[in-house]
């Protein structure tokens, strides 16, 4: 398995944990890594896990089929805590609470080099891309737009801010989805040059926390606090609340999604761990599986893998001919080169 195809759980003081889902949406835990600081974030690309550790700062872990992790560097460059962190196939980026977003570089060994880093002033809570420009969700400061350059220095673009605490933030297809604290979803377009609309809608159905998306199906996903979880549906001028999911009535913190057999939504919770679901056609959800470690639970990731967001084919040759070697056995002439890119999950 790669190590995009296993989920990850973060907690302060469990560590970070990767587990399986069978096809019922049973969690199987296989491996925990407790380097003694808090677990903040997990994200995981083709190649490696890589977690935040607060003001210990990221790790970078190889997995094995098994699921179990190897350390295989760090980098404390920022003592700033480490919050959220994500990759886009060239970088990884981490956003660094008082200490704005960073961007690294990690090689074919797993070893980190930090590139560059920039902050706006406040709180730096999540970080996304779309392929196009790096989102921060920046807490009273908004969201913030950056471009990247072939070399991963970041270029601050544009800021958006509406009022509220901006805690998460999902961007895919041309819009940008973010999870503002008692102030809802809100949903906006982004333009060529970086610049965010005007709200299109705010879903205010409780406090926003975290937002994903499935893009298989394109349903929604969001962190309610103590709500629970909600899904939503969203075509292209409104959302739309499908379903909602309590959660014992503690404080949910993140959402996950994909990592398992079909369509899953996971939730960590604060006191009552990792929380499984399946999610049917009409956006509803249903519990399969849940896990408590103990301790404070504050992230969770789901890998994507099986759902690339684009196949791209760099070079056809077809011959409509049959040609003969100097035995005169026929064969086609031609060949096919198809490669693929998996970057954006």
């Amino acid at each position: 398995m790669r190590p995009d195809e296993f989920l990850y759980l973060c907690c302060h003081t469990a560590g970070v944990r990767s587990y399986t889902v069978s096809d019922a949406g049973a969690l199987s835990l296989k491996d925990t890594e407790a380097p003694g600081a808090k677990a903040q974030g997990a994200f995981a690309d083709a190649n490696f896990v890589y977690v935040a550790f607060d003001t210990s700062g990221v790790y970078s872990y190889a997995i094995d089929d098994d699921g179990l992790m190897t350390l295989l560097d760090s980098d404390g460059t920022s003592s700033d805590k480490a919050y959220s962190i994500w990759g886009d196939g060239d970088f990884i980026y981490c956003a660094h609470d008082a200490g704005g977003i960073h961007s690294y570089s990690v090689n074919e060994a797993g070893s980190w080099t930090h590139i560059d880093s920039d902050d706006q002033g406040s709180n730096a809570y999540d970080v996304h891309g779309d392929g196009n420009f790096i989102y921060l969700a920046n807490g009273a400061g908004g969201v913030v737009v950056y471009s990247v350059d072939g070399a991963g220095n970041l270029t601050y673009v544009s800021t958006k801010d509406d009022g509220g605490t901006y805690r998460g933030v999902f961007a895919y297809n041309g819009y940008v989805y973010c999870a503002r604290d008692s102030s809802g979803l809100t949903v906006y377009s982004v333009d060529g040059s970086g610049t965010l609309s005007t709200a299109i809608d705010t879903a205010t159905d409780g406090t926003c926390y975290k937002v994903r998306m499935d893009r298989a199906t394109g349903y929604i996903y969001v962190a309610g606090f103590s709500a629970g979880i909600f899904s939503y549906s969203f075509d292209g001028s409104s959302l739309t609340l499908e379903d909602t999911a309590s959660i014992g009535g503690h404080h949910v913190y993140t959402i996950g999604v994909g990592a398992g057999y079909g369509n899953r939504a996971y939730a960590a919770s604060t006191t009552s761990g990792l929380n499984a679901f399946s999610v049917d056609s009409a956006g509803d959800f249903t519990s399969t599986d849940s896990d408590n470690p103990g301790g404070t639970i504050l992230n969770c990731f789901a890998g994507q893998a099986a759902f690339p967001d684009s196949v791209e084919i760099t070079a056809v040759e077809q011959m409509d001919y049959l040609d003969y070697d100097a035995a005169g056995n026929q064969h086609w002439p031609g060949s096919v080169k198809i490669s693929y890119n998996l970057n954006s999950w």
